[in-house]
């Protein structure tokens, strides 16, 4: 017996839940071996065999939530030969587990959340400077369609690979995929700098010298190494004070 297509649909709905209860001591364990729950009722007959097999997977885990599916279905891969091995290799699966949750950890912030959110947020600002609304939900789609398919495709692919999933998932293609989006990234940034002066935000001298001041003290404050969301706090809250300041004197 093996798994088919809609069983893992089922546990790639169940990895969205994978964040749902966190741990100190497991981290993602409980939402790890909630997306396999649909593997332990169809492959595991006893309620014995199925203790056994959440307990052996409610050991430490912790990767990032949109790669996780990677390993959910390399594990219901191993599992299912493990059912039909003399001596099933449980401790070695773990060990894969682990090595490959840190590796799809670095993998999947950099991609997503260093590379993918910035780029995405930035073309969503863009198109609501002329269109409004219409700027959050560019935002929405553009950046949901990639991690939808990755959640899809870990799933699939890990249970179709198993322990060759390390051959799919390589530093080199990792390198040519952050590069592409530090590619876009630039290209995106130029066109945003294009938006905004063309936009009525910057249609007299002291709004341009607000602006350039802006870009200005952003890039100081990340030479120096300061959180983004905190040097856009700073900048928010100066750009609140010269506003005021400058409204003060105009009346």
């Amino acid at each position: 017996m093996r798994l088919g297509v809609f069983d893992l649909v089922r546990a790639a709905v169940r990895s969205f839940y994978i964040q749902a209860v966190w741990s100190y001591e497991r981290m993602l364990s409980l939402g790890f071996c909630f997306a396999l729950i649909p593997f332990a009722r169809k492959m595991l007959k006893s309620a014995k065999e199925r203790r056994l097999f959440l307990k052996r997977n409610l050991t430490f885990f912790n990767t990032n939530p949109y790669m996780a599916g990677w390993l959910i279905g390399a594990v219901m891969r191993l599992e299912e030969e493990a059912l039909t091995a003399e001596k099933p290799a449980f401790r070695q699966h773990e060990r894969f587990k682990s090595r490959m949750s840190q590796s799809l950890a670095a993998i999947g912030d950099q991609l997503f959340w260093e590379r993918l959110r910035p780029l995405t947020a930035l073309l969503g600002w863009m198109v609501a400077m002329y269109w409004g609304v219409a700027g959050a939900v560019v935002f929405l789609v553009t950046y949901n369609i990639p991690h939808l398919f990755m959640r899809f495709k870990g799933v699939v692919t890990g249970y179709r690979l198993g322990f060759d999933i390390t051959k799919e998932i390589s530093l080199k293609k990792l390198h040519k995929r952050s590069h592409d989006l530090l590619r876009v990234g630039a290209l995106a940034t130029g066109l945003a700098f294009v938006v905004a002066a063309r936009s009525a935000i910057v249609d007299d001298p002291i709004q341009i010298a607000g602006f350039v001041g802006g870009i200005v003290g952003m890039f100081i404050l990340l030479k120096i190494k300061i959180p983004v969301p905190v040097a856009l706090t700073v900048l928010l809250i100066a750009c609140a004070v010269f506003g005021g300041l400058l409204g003060h004197a105009e009346m």
